[in-house]
This record gives C-alpha cells, structure tokens and sequence, in this order.
C-alpha cells in the first residue's frame, strides 16, 4: 500500500469520524458553535504554524479573530436554516436522542416521498432545532414566535433497554390560527400523541426510522388538516382528514376510536358550510360548493353520523333541491337520535314536507313535534327568521309557518299576514288539520294545545280567521 492511500484512508477514517462528532443538531445547538470555533481555531493555528510563522501575538490575534469569523458564520448560517423555507413551516426537536446524520437524512428521504403522495405536499418545511428551544414552556413559546414556527414538535427518547429499540414519545405545541374553542385543541392534542406511537415495535434500524417516519408524517397532516379548519380552508382541511383515515386503515379496524375521531373532524369539515344565520345562507357559487362538500359528507357519513343529516338537508333545501333534502330528513329520521337532535328533525321533516305541499304528512309531524319531550328546546324566536325568509324565496306556503311560529312564541301576528294567512288556506280540506293547530293554538295557548293532543281529544275545526285577523264561529 503506497503512503498516498495510506493517507486517503486515514483522511477518510478522520471524517468519518468527525461526523459522528458533529451530528445535525449539534451544528445548530451552542455547544456545536463552541466544537466549531474550536476546531476551525486549532486547524487556522496549525495552519499559520507552518506557513506564517508569527509571533506570539499575531498569532494569538489570528487565531481569535478567525474563532469570531466562525461563530458569525455559524450564527448567520443557523437563522437562515431556522428562517428560511416556503409553506407551513415546522420545527421538530429532540430530547434524550442523538441523531445520526444518516438517519435524519433517511427520515427527511421517507418523509418527502410520504409527502409527494399527499394532499400535504408543497406546504411543508421541517427544521430540525436544538433541545434547548424546548426545555421550558416559555422558551418553546418564544422559539416558535421568533422563528415563525406554525408548530414544534418535541420528541423524546426513552433509552435502551435490553438491546430493544427506544420508545418516542411527542409533544406538540401548535400556533393554529383562528378561535378554536378550548375542548377541541385538547381533542386534537390527544390524537396527536396516539398518532405519534406506531403500534409496531422494530429492531432494525431502516423499519424503526420509517416507522418514526410514518410517525411524523401522520402527526404533520393532522396539523396541517386542523391549520386549514382554521383558516376556514374546509375542503383542504377534509382532503387532509380523508388521507389520514386511508393510511390508517390497513393497521387500524373501521370501528377504532382514532379512526372514528379522525373521520369525526373531516365530517365537520365538509358540513361547516352549512352552519349560518337562517336568512343568510351562502350564494351563487359558494351555495353549490357547500351543497357538494355536504352531500360528500352524508355519503361518507351518513349512517356513522347521522347527526350531520340535519345541516345536509338544509343546505340542499337552500340550494333548491327539496326532494333530496326531504329523503335526508326522512332517513335522518330513522336513526338513533339524541331527543335534543331528533326533535329538530321532526320539524324539518314537518316544514319540508309543508313545502312540498303534502299537508297530511306536514300535520302529522307536527303534532309529533308537539307531543316530544324536547319540544321546549326548540327556538322558535330564531325560526321566525326562517319563516319570513323562506317566504321571500317564493315558497306560498310559509305563510302557515310565520303564522304558526308567532303564535307559539306569542308574538303579535299582522293583520295582512292573517290575510295572507287565511288566502292560503283556502277552502281545500286537506289543509283542516294545520288550520285546527293554529286556531287551536290563538284560543287555548300551547300548553293546553299539547295536553289535548296527549289525551288524544279532538280538536276544534271550526274556528277559522276572518279577514280582520279574529275569530269567528
């Protein structure tokens, strides 16, 4: 072996072992500014020693100057890592972990080829940062501000024990945007932790770091998923959710709880449209959008959450397709509801039916939403809003409803709405029964209207509005 190989050996041997030295966190962490220093110190003096023969205090001055030089460099080229990225930018710190140069470039490999498969991608910068950004609550909060980190992940390892592989344990201290309420985030945090622990165990080094990996990567698309609820960016938010449920299930049954909390939140998603004031639903473009997200919700979600079905109903009722909201009303209300939910169903079910001009079955399930013991929960005062815009959309028949919601909430009722009022009725027969609620209703009060109906009493029918808006015989 000539002295030339002999040497490269011996200058791949020094490298080597100067990069388990030097891990990647150590290049960021003080202690590593100080290794840095030190060493680029002793190799300049060695330097100047041979070629430069100084003096003392040259020597000396020299050897200073280039430790500040490095240090500057090392601060300078750490905040542009820590700052520099594009999208959602997040940190992960280790504690009681050394990490190998290897393997963060193996996780970094595992995690971009799980993140160019997912609705994640491009949105996405991971930092690695040092342990001490993380050690108080304060500190951590402060790191994350200074640096503009969404989240940062603090992982700790628990060390080995028998030769078997460390457990990792996460936490995560994320800066959503937007007001979530309290309960939520706490929600979010307690699948966030289950997300971080694989439910297999690995030995070998590859397996244990793509398990890490798939570790991270479900942890970063929940954040992200709930980032983008936030941000009122619903459909985002779902195709994240959706994604996420996917991945887990070849290791997780459809009936886990994990599972069943993740698909939870992407059904919020996609029905959150759906939520508004009853005389300012969504228009135009933004209406139909919110129709799609929420009939993608009922196909999914329909029969694990028919809680949802009532929000779905009525955002398809607003968005013109009445026969579609009364089949989601009906099959809403053959599941096992709250009585809270259940009663509102009724009413749906009543109201759309009225307005698809099935007065029979509109009667029917009034009386039944008469006679439930949640009856009182109803807020008739908010309906009025309903009735009255209902009315504008074009719909005749919401004249019985104005009338109707007035009287429970014993409000005054106008003299040309009675008149509209007694214009609809008519003389169709079929429209008895709903008229007999109403005068009913104006003569003995609600209470009594209800007792009657539990004793099954029948009810008087010939009291009929007169033009004036009272009552004759």
């Amino acid at each position: 072996m000539t002295g030339s190989e002999v040497e490269k050996q011996a200058t791949a041997k020094l490298l080597d072992q100067l990069c388990t030295i030097f891990r990647p966190e150590d290049l960021i962490s003080r202690k590593g500014a100080a290794a840095l220093c030190t060493l680029f110190s002793l190799i300049a003096g060695l330097a100047f020693w041979y070629l430069f023969p100084l003096g003392w205090l040259n020597y000396t001055t020299a050897i200073i100057c280039i430790a500040v030089a490095t240090l500057i460099c090392w601060y300078v080229g750490r905040e542009v890592y820590l700052r520099s990225g594009s999208g959602r930018r997040l940190g992960i710190a280790y504690f009681g972990h050394r990490v190998d140069r290897s393997d963060w470039r193996e996780l970094k490999v595992v995690l971009n080829q799980l993140f160019a498969d997912s609705p994640t991608a491009n949105r996405i910068t991971i930092r690695l940062i040092p342990e001490a950004f993380t050690r108080s609550e304060t500190g951590w909060r402060q790191k994350q501000e200074k640096y503009h980190f969404e989240a940062i992940l603090r992982v700790t390892s628990s060390p080995r024990a028998d030769g078997k592989a460390p457990q990792f344990d996460a936490q995560l201290q994320p800066a959503f945007k937007g007001n979530l309420q309290t309960e939520f985030l706490k929600n979010i945090h307690g699948i966030m932790r289950q997300l971080f622990q694989p439910k297999l165990e690995a030995q070998e080094l590859l397996r244990r770091i793509k398990l890490q990996a798939d570790s991270f990567f479900n942890t970063i698309v929940l954040f992200v998923a709930v980032q983008e609820f936030a941000e009122g960016r619903f459909d985002d938010a779902s195709k994240c959710l959706f994604h996420l449920d996917s991945r887990l299930a070849p290791e997780r049954k459809v009936n886990d709880p994990l599972r069943q909390r993740i698909r939870w939140l992407d059904a919020v998603c996609l029905v959150q449209r759906t939520v508004f004031e009853p005389d300012q639903p969504p228009v135009g473009d933004d209406l139909l959008r919110a129709k799609d997200a929420a009939l993608l919700a009922a196909q999914r979600y329909g029969n694990e959450f028919p809680i949802f079905l009532n929000g779905i109903a009525r955002i398809c009722f607003y968005a013109g397709d009445l026969e579609n909201a009364i089949a989601l009303t009906r099959s809403a209300m053959q599941k096992s509801l709250q009585p809270e939910v259940a009663v509102y169903t009724i009413l749906n079910f009543a109201v759309l039916n009225l307005f698809s001009s099935n007065w029979t079955l509109a009667s029917e399930n009034f009386r039944t939403l008469f006679l439930h013991p949640q009856f009182a929960r109803v807020d008739f005062v908010a309906l009025i809003k309903f009735a009255d815009f209902t009315r504008e959309m074009g719909f005749d028949s919401a004249v019985y409803i104005q009338v109707l919601y007035r009287l429970i909430c014993k409000q005054a009722t106008d003299v040309h709405l009675l008149h509209d009022f007694q214009e609809w009725l008519g003389d169709e027969p079929s429209k008895d029964e709903l008229n007999t609620f109403t005068n009913e209703l104006r003569r003995v009060g609600m209470e009594r209207l209800r007792k009657a109906l539990e004793k099954r009493k029948p009810l008087s029918k010939k009291l009929r509005p007169d033009k004036r808006g009272g009552r004759k015989d």
